[in-house]
């Protein structure tokens, strides 16, 4: 997701402190900021216009009240000469002391304070949505924690947002974009302090995952005047991973394409440590840069790589897979020029093995081993030749010519898979015994 319009898009509102009281320093007062409020958002009639000066992190040093559009100017001391700030402005339509659907805000740019500043602002973009729910972060000691939205595109954030000094509730207000609307929805805890943009190691983030809970990657909502999404920041930016990903067989089409991290070279038996998805994915041959979460330093680590093809956020039969030749790696801080061609082998059946290397192309996914209407209730395990358990009773069951060498056949294999420690007696026990009630052939 590109986050490099962050600061411009969203560093809007400690000026809705205004909308209760407007105080000012008693400190000596060395700069000014000064220009001319329009609005462009609708046609005003009335309401106060509440304009405020921001610093980078969004916490407010000043602000005035405008009863139309028109000019305005800010007195700010000389504490803050040449930081970053930003000029922000809302339009309360309504006449309430916090922001609604309907009102319009112009969320800042940021500039370098000089002791005379002249900014114009344009108040023209409408809040059209809320999102809001509890941020939840165990980890949290002291620092802001933030929550955005991005619209369809993930250029930018698409909302205002407030800083939370401790987990709990937050709400988001949602500009221009509309109803229906599909949008993301990530949380960070800037825990050194450093600032919300760019994150550093050993902050945290948070985003939607929906009921992807196995490939934790950033799915959208479809957005609703009102939206409500509790946000966990319990993912510890910790690394960088960078290279080039290409799609050799030039069939790419659409859909995403995933780089994960696991803890053996086998993706079938291996713990995945971590997936790096994209949103909007990435085009074929592109250069890639994830930040790494939940991951320890010195390890080492196999980069896998799939495509999409289908759009599930999952492998499936007739995705794509791949992975980085020179695995595994040892995870530094900043780990470059990780090159790999995610469309290195076919998976017709999702099972993760090549099909040049799969002797069942077409595999017997289901989770438990089923014979005839018998359900043994024993998992369906995949075998090193990229065959699972039921494809395996399968082939007994097209080479036997009666029913007792198919069981007799069941009980070999059984027999060796027990032997291999993948199933013990009692499973052996319950899958023969599927095989003897059945019918088959």
């Amino acid at each position: 997701m590109k986050t490099k319009n962050l600061k411009t898009r969203y560093l809007f509102l400690p000026l809705l402190i205004l909308c209760l009281s407007i105080s000012f320093s008693s400190s000596s007062l060395a700069a000014t900021v000064s220009g001319t409020v329009t609005v462009t958002c609708d046609t005003y009639t009335s309401g106060n216009i509440y304009v405020s000066l921001s610093d980078q992190n969004i916490s407010y040093i000043t602000g005035t009240i405008l009863t139309a559009p028109g000019p305005y100017t800010l007195t700010v001391d000389d504490s803050y000469l040449g930081e970053s700030v930003f000029v922000n402005a809302l339009w309360n339509k309504d006449g309430s002391t916090w922001l609604s659907v309907g009102d319009c805000i112009a969320p800042g740019s940021n500039f370098q304070l000089a002791e005379e500043n002249t900014v114009d602002v344009n108040i023209a973009n409408k809040i059209t949505a809320t999102v809001s729910g509890d941020v939840i972060c165990d980890a949290h000691t002291t620092g802001n924690m933030y929550v955005f939205i991005y619209g369809p595109s993930a250029s930018g954030p698409a909302s205002i947002t407030f800083p939370l000094s401790e987990p709990g509730p937050y709400t988001c207000y949602v500009y221009d974009v509309p109803l229906g609307t599909s949008v993301y929805i990530l949380g960070t805890w800037d825990a050194d302090g450093s600032g919300i943009y760019p994150y550093t190691h050993g902050d945290y983030l948070g985003w939607y995952t929906g009921s992807y809970t196995e490939y934790p990657v950033i799915v959208p909502i479809t957005l609703e005047e009102e939206n409500t999404i509790d946000i966990n920041l319990s993912h510890k930016y910790v690394a960088d991973i960078s290279g080039t990903v290409t799609c050799s067989n030039s069939q790419y089409t659409s859909g995403g394409l995933y780089i994960s991290l696991h803890d053996e070279p086998d993706p079938n038996t291996a713990n995945m440590i971590t997936i790096l998805g994209t949103s909007p994915p990435l085009s074929a041959s592109s250069s890639y840069q994830y930040r790494i979460f939940d991951v320890t330093l010195g390890s080492q680590v196999w980069v896998f790589g799939y495509w999409d093809k289908d759009g599930s956020k999952s492998l499936s039969p007739g995705d794509y897979i791949g992975y980085y030749s020179e695995n595994p790696i040892t995870l530094q801080q900043t780990n470059t020029n990780i090159d790999f061609d995610v469309c290195a082998c076919h998976d017709s059946d999702g099972d993760k093995i090549c099909d040049e290397n799969d002797k069942c192309t077409d595999s017997n996914l289901e989770s438990t081993i089923t014979i005839g209407d018998c359900d043994s209730g024993v998992e369906n395990q995949y075998l090193e030749d990229g065959c699972t358990m039921s494809d395996q009773i399968a082939q007994c069951e097209e080479s036997a010519k009666n029913h007792r060498q198919f069981v007799k056949c069941v009980n070999r294999l059984t027999k060796n898979w027990m032997n291999q420690g993948l199933i013990t007696q009692k499973e052996k026990r319950t899958i023969l015994l599927c095989a003897a009630k059945s019918d088959i052939p």
